[in-house]
């Protein structure tokens, strides 16, 4: 039996509530310290770093850059060293009600299982080897449910062969992701965090030279938090409450591992759904409910459509049934085409509704732009009065107006200092130019 641990990795909840102001905030857990971050990221203008009995508990972000969102929005996500204790969970309430912030759902949510090898002695290091390099149809080749998109890490020395540290099956958009990854690895090179291994020891992992500890994550995004019960049909949304025990932790983990580490082998068969299904780990945990997504938009009602064609091609084929068969074919095909015709209308409209909120926001960009625009024009055309009055003050009080005679004069020696020009070779009139030339400033005044 192999030995494993499943800890939550990430957790961080989306908020509104009020401007939160730096200080100290009693509760029943202790004080709360609150202190402003000078750093900013890209999505958030305010961070705030939470302090319990003098250790960073929690990281706070308020003022949103992008002008879509609420500007009363708030992401909490609790510290890392605190997830691997039990209690992380009324930390997170006990702040919220400290610090008047109203709870709206998850915005992340990490779940991890550390082990040192999976089920039967297999080693991970081969289990990813096998799905990345062996073709499909050959004995030992290992397939994965669902999508197929996967990334690679590794790295290579000299004189041995590659090794594979790290796979991630799905994309950035994913609304669960799903990693493979040398944890014993992470923590050597990256950032050593005593807590995790603390864990390990806890739960008989080795993590000396030469056992590596292999971690398998689930990332859980907002979209991905739906969640149905198997035996009474009830559809809910995930929440910190649901993370209040280990064995919670466990099942949720195995809930979704289910979907996201469905991993079948080849052992001779020919075809992927006869593939043998791999069991990775030894565990007791019920699974009463699964991952639940409802795209309502891929339902357009071409099913009952293919089953209405097929139903009127078996009835022209068998003309000799009897009128009570032929009358419930002809109500069936009936409901079906009902049915067709409502998903498709439910289908249309939505999107045409996702066609009218898109171009709403377009007419709000285009209106944004125009006040842009115009505030432009405004600054240079207050730009360009400001450089005229200027030019007409300096006239006003440099600029001698030159009197008739003056003019006179001035006219006769440009066009006597043209005519030598003609006549002088092109060096000449190069040194008379400098020396008379009537157009310069210090000639002129």
């Amino acid at each position: 039996m192999s030995n494993y641990a499943i800890s939550v990795d990430w957790l961080q909840v989306y908020c509104t509530g009020r401007h939160i102001i730096p200080g100290d905030y009693h509760s029943e857990l202790g004080t709360f310290r609150v202190y402003l971050s000078e750093r900013k990221t890209k999505l958030w203008n305010r961070v705030l770093v939470i302090k319990l009995q003098e250790k960073p508990c929690a990281v706070i972000c308020q003022e949103p850059r992008s002008p879509q969102l609420n500007k009363l929005a708030t992401t909490v996500k609790i510290e890392n060293r605190f997830l691997y204790y039990q209690g992380y969970v009324k930390l997170l309430w006990e702040l919220l009600k400290c610090l008047s912030l109203t709870y709206q759902g998850l915005t992340r949510l990490d779940i991890a299982l550390d082990c040192n090898k999976l089920r039967g002695g297999m080693k991970v290091d081969r289990l990813i080897y096998n799905y990345v390099m062996k073709p499909e149809g050959t004995k030992g080749a290992i397939s994965r449910k669902y999508d197929k998109e996967y990334r690679l890490t590794g790295n290579k020395t000299p004189g041995k062969n590659a090794m594979l540290t790290s796979i991630r099956f799905g994309t950035e958009n994913s609304r669960i992701a799903a990693y493979i990854y040398d944890k014993s690895k992470e923590l050597q090179e990256v950032k050593d965090k005593p807590w995790i291994r603390e864990t390990w020891q806890a739960n008989g992992l080795a993590n000396e030279d030469g056992n590596h500890v292999w971690r398998f994550e689930i990332s859980i995004k907002a979209q991905g938090r739906e969640l149905l019960n198997t035996q009474t049909g009830i559809i809910f949304k995930l929440s910190p409450d649901y993370l209040t025990s280990q064995q919670s932790v466990e099942q949720l983990f195995m809930c979704y591992a289910e979907s996201v580490f469905n991993f079948s082998r080849c052992e001779g068969q020919k075809t992927k759904r006869h593939y043998k299904r791999l069991q990775l780990w030894d565990t007791k945990a019920e699974l009463t409910y699964k991952p639940y997504h409802n795209s309502r938009n891929a339902d357009t009602g071409r099913t009952e459509k293919i089953c209405y064609n097929k139903l009127d091609q078996l009835r022209e084929t068998y003309t000799d049934m009897s009128a009570g068969l032929d009358h419930s074919i002809v109500q069936t095909m009936r409901f079906l085409s009902l049915l067709s015709d409502i998903k498709h209308n439910r289908h249309q409209q939505e999107v045409r509704a996702n066609e009218l909120s898109r171009f709403k926001a377009g007419r709000f960009m285009l209106h944004e732009v125009r006040d842009m625009l115009n505030a432009f024009k405004e600054a240079h055309h207050a730009e360009q009065t400001q450089t005229n009055e200027a030019l007409a003050c300096l006239y006003e009080k440099g600029w001698n107006e030159l009197s008739e005679l003056d003019a006179e004069q001035l006219l006769n020696e440009t066009w006597s200092f043209i005519d030598m020009c003609d006549t002088l070779p092109f060096d000449e009139y190069t040194d008379a130019r400098q020396q008379c030339n009537p157009w310069e400033p210090s000639y002129l005044g």
